[in-house]
């Protein structure tokens, strides 16, 4: 299987999204948007699909998740989409600490 994938580390896609503070929706969507931006040559732009197209080990998504701060947001919609990135699915201990696999494409091998 080839997969088509973009690294990014996590404390640069936080400095990236120009958010410190805010709400724990912003948070999430400022991050999801910059993935979506980086990916902007190879992927059309439309919502992440966490379980299908985020992969990162296990600290890393706790590490997003506890800086979202999901647990103080009032916005009905969230806990359903925080649910999906607490969701083991996203886990794979092959990609480092502290850098998240935004899967672009994947097809089997062919030579």
């Amino acid at each position: 299987m080839t997969v088509i994938a973009l690294d990014v580390n996590l404390s640069w896609l936080i400095a990236k999204s120009g958010i410190e503070k805010g709400p724990a929706h912003r948070r999430l969507y400022a991050i999801e948007n910059q993935l979506i931006y980086l990916a902007r040559p190879w992927r059309t732009r439309a919502p992440i699909d966490p379980a299908r197209e985020l992969r990162m080990s296990r600290a890393t998504r706790q590490q997003l998740i506890a800086w979202v701060g999901a647990k103080e947001s009032q916005i009905i919609n969230l806990p359903k989409r925080i649910a999906e990135y607490e969701s083991l699915l996203l886990d794979d201990e092959t990609v480092a600490d502290s850098w998240i696999r935004f899967v672009l494409a994947a097809a089997p091998f062919s030579t």
